[in-house]
């Protein structure tokens, strides 16, 4: 059995990930900073080593050796400025991978990025691996820069890196507020026009990242940013149905047991202006809300739809059930856990 290191650990991701390595008998170390929730990690019996990404240094060195590989699941998804977001999602992964680098024998690293990072497909053509990534958002720059370190240094550390769409399932509250209006009030509030999104269910994106670390191929190193792009390495976790945003209301409104769905499309100046006060409330009170500036510019900049058949073809991957069947799970673990 082997011992992994793992960040992120704390988060929703990260917690699935941990249940699943340890159920299947590999023992785990895990950083954590002074703020998370690590019960559910000491009842895994993991090894908790405190140190932030964002500002680690010799001590991050110290906790990866002995280690056999590296799951880097953590990550900054929103924040109350760019800044934030940067020296999480990239300078956290540099200090990461340079700690990896220094090892004896550097092990492994699994990347878990974003569809965030490649950007928006346009004129309804999926994103493909092989395409130059284009983030349009500040979170989706920030996963871009984290993967620009990882390629910086794949030549003397083994990295492979994964990009889930929107990722979903027990114990997820971001996906929560789309159930809600649709469950209580039969409305389902949308960006307007024909938009599609990818979607993943939370066990099946544990599948791939365990296929991927025993079986992906390894990023290529690159020193230049502006050289040639080859996609190896990268994997997108998708399902292979992939609505638009009509469709997915329909589904959740079949999992929430709802007849009579209205579909409210929403013109983009109330989009704007909405999330514009959103923010800016988040920034007085130093939260960050999900409902952001940044989530907006990603549902109105097209379509957040990728061609899967590379990671099927590569890593044999299918998800295990339909898109509306996890939809179904999910919904029915809100309503037993009383968020629904």
């Amino acid at each position: 059995m082997a011992k992994y290191f793992v960040t992120g650990g704390s988060g929703f991701v990260g917690r699935h990930l941990c249940r699943r390595l340890a159920a299947d008998g590999h023992s785990l170390r895990c950083a954590v900073r002074k703020t998370s929730d690590t019960d559910h990690l000491k009842d895994l019996d993991a090894e908790l080593v405190e140190l932030d990404l964002a500002h680690s240094g010799d001590d991050l060195e110290q906790a990866i050796d002995g280690c056999d590989a590296v799951y880097h699941v953590a990550g900054l998804t929103r924040a109350t400025s760019p800044d934030q977001l940067y020296s999480v999602n990239r300078d956290g992964t540099q200090r990461l991978c340079e700690a990896a680098a220094a090892q004896a024998d550097p092990p492994p690293i699994l990347y878990v990025s974003s569809l965030a990072a490649v950007g928006p497909a346009r004129q309804g053509n999926p994103k493909r691996t092989e395409d130059f990534p284009k983030p349009i958002s500040n979170y989706g720059r920030s996963k871009r820069a984290g993967e620009r370190q990882a390629e910086l240094v794949a030549d003397r550390v083994p990295i492979t890196i994964v990009r889930p769409g929107i990722v979903f399932g027990e114990e997820n509250r971001e996906m929560l507020p789309m159930f809600q209006p649709i469950r209580h009030f039969a409305v389902h509030p949308m960006p307007g026009g024909d938009l599609r999104v990818s979607l993943i269910y939370i066990s099946d994106l544990i599948d791939l990242l365990l296929k991927a670390m025993a079986d992906g191929k390894r990023i290529s190193h690159r020193e230049d940013p502006q050289s040639k792009f080859d996609g190896v390495g990268y994997y997108f976790a998708a399902d292979q149905h992939q609505p638009n945003y009509e469709e997915l209301g329909e589904m959740l409104a079949e999992a929430v047991g709802v007849d009579n769905l209205h579909s409210l499309s929403l013109p983009k100046p109330i989009l704007w202006t909405s999330a514009t006060l959103s923010e800016l409330t988040g920034r007085a009170l130093g939260q960050a809300y999900v409902f952001n500036l940044d989530k907006i510019r990603e549902a109105t900049a097209g379509s957040w739809i990728c061609d899967v058949s590379h990671t099927r073809e590569e890593l044999g991957f299918e998800p295990s059930q339909s898109l509306e069947s996890r939809l179904q799970q999910t919904a029915d673990w809100y309503r037993d856990a009383g968020w629904l």
